[in-house]
């Protein structure tokens, strides 16, 4: 669901359509700072690592296509927090320092940096959790402020979505361990807000918490303790760039996984 206009910012995207638009309405609004002719300048905030990342790929294929060429008429800074989430705000400062014309993230963590970090530079989000609910817009019919984007609302929804597909797949599933980052806030309220969920399909929740690499295995071996067990991982940045590692860990325990 996306955010609509925000300060000179238009209303998962896909690249390069809806973020290409943002960032080309960000370029064209008129501003002191900004002449017709010179250079523009984005900022990227990723919570991951360099390399790898096709999405930042896709979305200079896009820019380029649009007649942006980084290097020649736009300047990207780049900015990563390689998984570890209290790096965001001090990577947050130093890309408002570089004063770019608009900055772009995901995630609700790297959101709420950038929103602590400025008021006035245009923040596009690519995809985050429930911005509302964070306190990082307003509304989504007038998010306010300098930031629009692409937001989850009620996230409940799906992780009651992926529960159903877990027990359907696999019937024998009676308990259900959620795989969270305590250091993303957007999972802070989980699995306590999945009312009516778990006992509709007879399933019984936990949770366990993992923000290291080197937590994964400790955290499968009490998971895979006893019959009837299952995983539902979050959506993650940790997770994601670890996504095969989990994976190999699922299949080697036998743990019906989602």
């Amino acid at each position: 669901m996306c955010c609509g206009e925000a300060r000179g910012v238009s209303k998962k995207i896909p690249i390069p359509g809806f973020v290409l638009c943002a960032l080309l309405v960000a370029f064209c609004y008129p501003s002191a700072a900004q002449q017709q002719g010179r250079a523009h300048r984005v900022g990227i905030l990723a919570t991951g690592s360099p390399g790898g990342r096709s999405s930042l790929d896709a979305f200079r294929s896009g820019l380029r296509d649009l007649g942006y060429i980084e290097g020649k008429n736009v300047t990207i800074d780049y900015r990563y927090a390689e998984e570890q989430y209290d790096r965001l705000p001090g990577l947050a400062a130093e890309l408002v320092s570089l004063k770019p014309d608009v900055i772009m993230t995901h995630s609700t963590p790297a959101a709420l940096a950038v929103k602590q970090a400025t008021s006035t530079i245009p923040v596009v989000i690519a995809a985050a959790g429930d911005l509302v609910l964070r306190g990082i817009v307003l509304s989504l019919a007038r998010p306010g402020r300098n930031i629009t984007g692409l937001t989850f609302p009620d996230s409940a929804q799906f992780f009651g979505k992926q529960l159903e597909i877990l027990k359907e797949s696999a019937p024998k599933v009676a308990r259900v361990t959620i795989l969270l980052n305590p250091a993303n806030p957007a999972w802070k309220d989980h699995p306590h807000n999945l009312k009516g969920v778990p006992e509709t399909l007879g399933l019984r929740l936990q949770r366990a918490d993992a923000d290291d690499p080197a937590d994964f295995e400790s955290v499968f071996s009490k998971l895979t303790k006893g019959r009837g067990a299952g995983l539902l991982v979050a959506n993650d940045t940790l997770f994601s760039s670890y996504r095969m590692r989990i994976t190999e860990l699922a299949l080697e325990n036998q743990l019906p996984s989602i």
